[in-house]
């Protein structure tokens, strides 16, 4: 725990719970609890992969990491909007909670706010690092913010009408948000988690994306034309209601065998224009 107090790390926990960024996000709360109250316990040799989607993600006995990425996905979920928490509201905590890539056990350190007394040398090296984090900050609001974490979302379960719209939307975008989880792109909310919103027709997108702890979602769509099908797919920032990326594609069939092509050139080009800087 690196010398800091359990009691200390618990009120952490329990402000960066409450915060706004993990209103709505219980499954990453669960994460959260149950990963820091093991290693608190000085039982984070249980912290695996398995253990976390029987115990946090309430997957059966056979439950099998190497099919269902559920956990890894989660991780960097959390690892995101810990970054963001600590970007934003959390910025004056005198604690901080880390996931190193490719483990489940946090590590808590403590920021200079929770040091009595610093040497006179350290100080200095804090400010020449606060000049050129600041450097850093003013070249970083030129660019366009990246993505954080996307939900990918059929348009068929938004909105009023679907008349017009094929089922197969919700077959790609299921596709897409295992495509975009293989990427090293953005982080992406599970498909079980965006299962609960196909009945959200008419639910305010800002709702939609508050209760799945999404910064962007992903819209869908899928309509009949003659000998085709045409899919649109929109990125739109929430709660602003950007819109930072529109993606227009066309397949005759969208079979099963073409869906997943298509799925993975849609990622594809998501994280193609994140790194272009163009979202």
């Amino acid at each position: 725990m690196n010398g800091v107090d359990a009691e200390a790390v618990r009120a952490h926990l329990a402000r960066v719970t409450a915060s706004q960024l993990f209103a709505g996000a219980e499954r990453l709360c669960r994460f959260l609890r149950f990963t820091v109250e093991l290693k608190l316990g000085g039982r984070e040799e249980q912290l695996k992969e398995y253990a976390l989607g029987r115990e946090v993600f309430d997957r059966g006995e056979s439950y099998d990491p190497r099919l269902d990425p559920i956990v890894r996905v989660e991780a960097r979920r959390l690892r995101a909007r810990l970054a963001e928490y600590y970007l934003g509201p959390g910025r004056g905590e005198a604690l901080r909670l880390e996931y190193p890539k490719g483990s489940y056990v946090p590590v808590i350190h403590a920021t200079q706010g929770a040091v009595s007394r610093t040497p006179r040398w350290v100080a200095a090296a804090i400010a020449g690092a606060f000049v050129a984090g600041a450097a850093l900050a003013v070249f970083a609001l030129t660019r366009p913010a990246p993505i954080t974490m996307v939900a990918p979302i059929p348009a068929r379960w938004i909105e009023q009408d679907d008349g017009t719209l094929d089922a197969v939307d919700a077959a790609l975008t299921e596709a897409v948000d295992a495509a975009l989880a293989n990427q090293r792109g953005p982080s992406v909310v599970a498909w079980p988690e965006i299962l609960r919103y196909r009945n959200a027709r008419g639910t305010p997108l800002r709702d939609v994306a508050a209760q799945l702890g999404a910064r962007q979602l992903l819209i869908i769509s899928v309509r009949d034309l003659p000998g085709t099908k045409n899919v649109a797919v929109f990125l739109i920032d929430e709660p602003a209601g950007r819109k930072r990326l529109a993606r227009f594609y066309s397949d005759p069939l969208l079979s099963a065998a073409t869906q997943t092509a298509l799925a993975a050139r849609i990622a594809h080009d998501i994280v193609l224009a994140r790194d272009l800087g163009s979202v």
